[in-house]
């Protein structure tokens, strides 16, 4: 039979709580042990500011109740009263100040700490006390104490463990520690029975007044009720090991009666008029029922609650309110339902009792089969109880939901999809995901979702998906998380966050978790890529998508693939025809790496890059049509537009750039400006007027494009590249012979490279002194070229151009007519740039 979590809630306290110092006495077990924290041990003098000390714990200020404690105890006499009371109020504050340190995800370090501040392991302890070990007479007084506390510590560390069962290492430390403490309090126990009381030293005034200056006198109803502390203290630690294991278990049923069986000694050997007789009674209760004893148990319970009726300790309410929770547990159990009411009805509000509202709570989820429970209403008790009780308690009726079948509770209340039971999801999650049960928290996270998705909870369905795709990834899953980032982005689209989710799929897959062979390598790329792309194309208007573009074109400018960037750009004024500016951008970078594609190869696959600026010409006057002129400038027409790309066109760049209109770039478009830039410098260079700041420009621009990861002369860049050196030349060059010179060098580098021969004859044609060397260089371009070809009716015409600046007219009118005799049927444009008339 698996125990419940409600049943493991029981029994053990949540140490200092701000907010209701009631905790401090609610609780079956540590009643008696709380009491003589509050009152002092029975017979021991109460230091006068006792209920100061411990309202600092109360309230959070645990440290600087030890620095009172520590400061006390230097003011009091050794070996008195006040000084051992001090001592023993310094040890829980301690303890308390250090549990709040521990962060219970690993909490082995700070665990141990306090655990060697209170008790000594067998390994370390010393075989001749010290004057530091002495204590005087009240030495065992302190002793308990330590125990005291190094058992306040493991009720911590359970409820860590119930709270989390999966966190095994909890369970094996507590183990160990509860091990340790029963060793520490058997040796305590030997020393406290050799112990005889003192002979009255005090004075009947001194005793009444009772003067803490004054030597100890330990007397024998001290002594008897230090006994009785110690038999508490063990059958508290021997109930925390009982909870260490499952319920019905051969380990819980051994722990069990191991407890019953300390029980029935402790009641042997303490006198029936013993004060706190009734925790032995509750204990017992207890005992049988880990057992399984439920009528033992009612009957007992029942018993002592009318007994305590008519007691007139200060603890017998307090005492009634433990029986009653244990008695109600024991009905919930046994789903006696009219019995645990009847007991609730004795009791009265749960509200100043945490154990009571977690019975309370539990009663609500076990009774779901008899009553319709609204998961509102259950979310509503655990704010109820967090608010009054703390964040700890908080966390034990989360242990309590998480082992209920959330999903049934909310069918049984008709509201499987409301806000509430998708939070029970939430919480069953986040305990799997606390106790490392990734797969259990997925599939939470997946009922959640698909609850959500099915009521129109589109936002929370997203985030559910979000946070599966986060378990993946934390799983060291990258493939998985970033398709499950994908999946949510895709599903629900029209979520704010669904672009930042589709850009993290990208970016997971971009990296893979182990080598891949070429073939996988490729694929992988390719959804990196297509990923990207969705994202900015789905969600053109969203900063994901920009971080996307960026990507994407740092990616095709490296690798030199413009018919990819020409397609994308296509394919995004389709969806947004406000990205004009950026896409005539892209197509004025196309065509500067394509211009004067006619005198040697192209950078890629020259007929199908073509077709992809044309298309994307087409889509840029298309988008055109939609926009104000004042989204692209103030003198933007389409005939202006359409006059601008003709005077771009990879064969025109002789001609002038159109005066009507000219593409905006934002400041941030480092692609853009980078393409605006060369444009500009390009021009200035076919007209002789680049100047030395034009050219610094472009050279920032191409090393930002270095700097996003584009290289240094990778094919894409090329052409910009070449453009670059060319003017660097000419413009460092001192006089026209080194000007020849490095141009020369510079051809005999590439000498197949008809760009260097077309651009250093441009070059020397407008150079004085080297215009007529120019006229060898355009004769070896023609000869590298097929005649009649478009280069080779350029080589012509910029000869002839020489000639009659040289003032050859007549080579001029003979080279002229060669040409004419030999091609006949020139178009009109060359006619025009050969001068016929």
């Amino acid at each position: 039979m698996k125990r419940s979590n409600s049943d493991s809630l029981h029994g053990f306290t949540m140490g200092i709580d701000k907010r209701s110092s009631a905790i401090l006495l609610g609780l079956m077990l540590q009643a008696g042990l709380v009491r003589a924290q509050m009152q002092g041990t029975q017979a021991l003098s109460q230091p006068p500011d006792q209920i100061w000390i411990q309202s600092l714990v109360q309230t959070g200020a645990a440290s600087l109740a030890m620095d009172v404690c520590t400061s006390r105890t230097d003011l009091c006499m050794p070996g008195s009263n006040a000084h051992a009371q001090w001592r023993m109020l310094g040890l829980h504050a301690q303890t308390v100040a250090s549990l709040e340190k521990i962060d219970w995800n690993s909490p082995f370090d700070g665990l141990s700490a306090i655990q060697n501040q209170l008790v000594m392991s067998p390994s370390t302890k010393r075989s001749t006390p010290t004057n530091a070990d002495a204590q005087g007479a009240r030495d065992p007084w302190i002793r308990w104490k330590k125990l005291w506390c190094l058992r306040l510590m493991q009720q911590h560390a359970l409820a860590a463990y119930l709270a989390v069962p999966s966190r095994k290492e909890h369970q094996q430390w507590l183990l160990q520690s509860i091990r340790l403490g029963l060793d520490e309090l058997e040796e305590l126990e030997q020393a406290v029975l050799k112990m005889e009381p003192d002979k009255p030293i005090l004075t009947k005034s001194q005793r009444e007044t009772k003067d803490k200056t004054l030597p100890n006198e330990v007397t024998a109803a001290e002594i008897l009720d230090l006994k009785g502390e110690l038999e508490l203290l063990r059958i508290d630690m021997l109930y925390q090991r009982s909870q260490c294991y499952p319920y019905g278990s051969d380990e819980q049923i051994s722990a069990a009666t191991q407890m019953l069986s300390s029980i029935d000694r402790a009641s042997s050997q303490l006198p029936a008029t013993w004060t706190n007789r009734p925790l032995l009674n509750l204990a017992q209760a207890e005992a049988q029922l880990q057992l399984g004893r439920h009528p033992a148990v009612q009957k007992s319970l029942d018993e002592l609650w009318n007994s305590l009726g008519n007691s007139l300790s200060s603890e017998a309410k307090t005492w009634q309110q433990s029986a009653a929770c244990m008695a109600i547990r024991s009905a919930r159990m046994t789903q006696k339902w009219e019995l645990a009411d009847a007991w609730f009805a004795r009791v009265g509000d749960w509200k100043n009792s945490p154990e009571l509202a977690i019975e309370n709570l539990a009663m609500m989820v076990d009774r779901k089969q008899e009553r319709s429970v609204e998961p509102a209403d259950i979310l509503s008790m655990r704010k109820a109880i967090s608010e009054r009780f703390g964040k700890y308690w908080e966390q034990r009726v989360d242990a309590l939901l998480v082992s209920a079948d959330s999903s049934k509770l909310s069918e049984q209340a008709g509201v499987g999809n409301s806000m509430s039971s998708l939070e029970l999801f939430r919480i069953q999650a986040r305990q799997a995901l606390a106790a490392k049960r990734f797969q259990e928290a997925i599939e939470k996270l997946q009922q959640a979702e698909l609850a959500a998705s099915k009521s129109g909870k589109t936002l929370e369905a997203f985030q559910f998906a979000l946070q599966i795709a986060a378990v993946l990834e934390q799983m060291q899953q990258p493939s998985a998380s970033a398709d499950e980032f994908y999946r949510a982005a895709i599903s629900y689209p029209e979520t704010p966050k669904a672009p930042d989710a589709a850009l993290m799929s990208a970016w997971l897959i971009r990296n893979p978790e182990s080598p891949l062979d070429i073939e996988s390598q490729a694929n992988r790329l390719a959804t990196y890529l297509q990923r990207l792309k969705e994202t900015a194309l789905v969600w053109p208007q969203s900063e994901p998508a920009d971080k996307s573009i960026q990507m994407l074109e740092t990616r095709w400018l490296g690798s030199g693939d413009f018919i990819a960037m020409m397609d994308f750009w296509s394919d995004y004024l389709t969806k947004e025809p406000k990205g004009l500016q950026q896409a005539t951008a892209r197509w004025l970078l196309g065509a500067l790496v394509t211009q004067e594609d006619w005198l040697e190869g192209s950078v890629t696959d020259s007929p199908k890059l073509t077709k992809s600026i044309t298309r994307l010409q087409e889509s840029i006057l298309q988008a055109a049509k939609s926009q104000e002129p004042s989204e692209l400038n103030s003198s933007a027409t389409q005939q202006a537009l359409l006059e601008w790309f003709n005077a771009h066109q990879p064969d025109r760049r002789w001609h002038r750039d159109s005066d009507s209109w000219q593409p905006l770039v934002d400041s941030d478009d480092w692609l853009g400006q980078l393409a605006s830039t060369w444009n500009r410098c390009e021009t200035a260079w076919q007209n002789g007027s680049l100047s030395q700041p034009m050219l610094q420009e472009l050279l920032a621009q191409r090393q930002l494009a270095m700097d996003r990861g584009v290289g240094t002369n990778p094919q894409g860049t090329l052409r910009l590249d070449r453009f670059v050196d060319l003017v660097q030349i000419e413009t460092q060059a001192k006089d026209s012979g080194q000007l020849k010179r490095d141009l020369q060098e510079r051809i005999a580098k590439e000498p197949k490279s008809l760009w260097w021969v077309y651009r250093s004859a441009r070059t020397m044609q407008r150079t004085d002194g080297l215009s007529e060397d120019s006229l060898g260089w355009y004769r070896q371009m023609a000869n590298g070229v097929k005649p009649g070809s478009e280069p080779w009716l350029e080589a012509r015409a910029r000869s002839i151009q020489v000639l009659e600046s040289l003032g050859d007219s007549v080579k001029a009118k003979q080279l002229r007519d060669l040409v004419v005799a030999s091609f006949p049927d020139l178009p009109s444009k060359w006619q025009s740039r050969l001068g016929v008339r």
